[in-house]
């Protein structure tokens, strides 16, 4: 008899497990779902996003001086690694991590997250898509453009423009690059 009532009792078990699942799946989609917050059409390297972007940015360089393939990748957009790839085959070489490394220097020193913490001089964001605009690295005239888009959370790298015809001390140069920067022009 006990193994009837064990055997009773687990059936009730699994009808209840069963119910809770199908009321679960029921009102899953009505329970409120926690949005992202809109990005700030401008912002700084010490906001929560000018630290989000930024810490996208030293984990991309994190990767490439790793030499991290797979962790590249998770950190740019497909369209992005395509095109870096094929920038490089004009150049004879291949994506691997030895042109990760060549990227961003051995040490990380030439990387996007460093050219951006040496002399940012913006942050802005149109929808999903944020940039920063630093100064152009040394011996370079100009400023640099990255932008990067929001995906699930983070951000994923999606572009590097180097503009040299923009003043970096031209606040309404660097704005407007930016702009155009965002729309895609």
């Amino acid at each position: 008899m006990a193994s009837d009532a064990g055997r009773e009792a687990g059936k009730w078990a699994l009808v209840a497990a069963a119910a809770a699942a199908g009321i679960a799946f029921v009102a899953l989609p009505w329970l409120p779902q926690q949005e992202l917050p809109a990005l700030p059409e401008r912002f700084a390297l010490a906001t929560p996003t000018g630290r989000a972007l930024l810490s996208a940015l030293q984990w991309h360089d994190a990767a490439c001086v790793a030499g991290d393939l797979e962790g590249f990748g998770e950190r740019v957009t497909a369209d992005y690694a395509k095109g870096f790839a094929r920038r490089l085959e004009t150049l004879g070489r291949r994506l691997d991590g030895d042109a990760l490394r060549a990227y961003v220097g051995p040490d990380g020193s030439r990387g996007l997250a460093r050219a951006v913490e040496r002399d940012c001089r913006g942050g802005f964001a149109d929808g999903e898509r944020a940039c920063f605009v630093a100064a152009a690295p040394q011996g370079q005239r100009g400023v640099l453009g990255v932008l990067c888009c929001r995906d699930d959370g983070s951000f994923r790298l999606e572009a590097v423009v180097h503009q040299p015809a923009v003043d970096p001390g031209d606040a309404a140069g660097v704005a407007a690059f930016a702009r155009r920067l965002l729309d895609g022009d």
